[in-house]
Formats: C-alpha cells, structure tokens, sequence
C-alpha cells in the first residue's frame, strides 16, 4: 500500500464562482490555474512512481516554498487580500 498527498494549489474549476471571490481572485484564478486534465496526470503519474506527497505545478511550487519561509500570519494576510 502506498499513499500520495496530492496539493494541487489552484486549478480550473468552478470553486472561483462557488467561493464568490471578488475581481482580485477571479484574475488571479484566470492567471494561474492549472487544467484539471494536467492535475490529474501530474497526479496519477505520482501515485504510480509512489511518491508520497507532490506540488503540482511550477509556480505552486515556488508559492509553497515562499509560503513556508514567511510568517503565517503574512501568508494569511496575503491569501485574504488576493480572494477578497
């Protein structure tokens, strides 16, 4: 048995529309989200290589390793502007 924890950070979906995000987070979902279909790829092609947790995407990758360095009260503050 093997389990792998997927973050896929944002991808194309309706949750943009569902969250009721304001102008801010709608461009931002526009500019960096990510197809469901390479998610999934991404994904399925980590469960198999058995990797036990996976960053999907370039920039969610960077935006995970700054998120660890700053302060999470910053991090918090930044999310909450960008979805207002």
């Amino acid at each position: 048995v093997s389990v792998t924890c997927i973050s896929p950070g944002p991808t194309d979906t309706d949750f943009v529309n569902r969250a009721k995000v304001g102008a801010k987070g709608i461009k931002a979902a526009e500019r960096f989200n990510m197809s469901p279909r390479v998610v999934a790829h991404i994904s399925v092609e980590s469960m198999f290589r058995r990797r036990p947790e996976v960053i999907t995407g370039g920039m969610n990758k960077l935006s995970a390793f700054f998120a660890w360095l700053m302060p999470k009260s910053l991090v918090e503050n930044v999310a909450k502007k960008l979805y207002d």
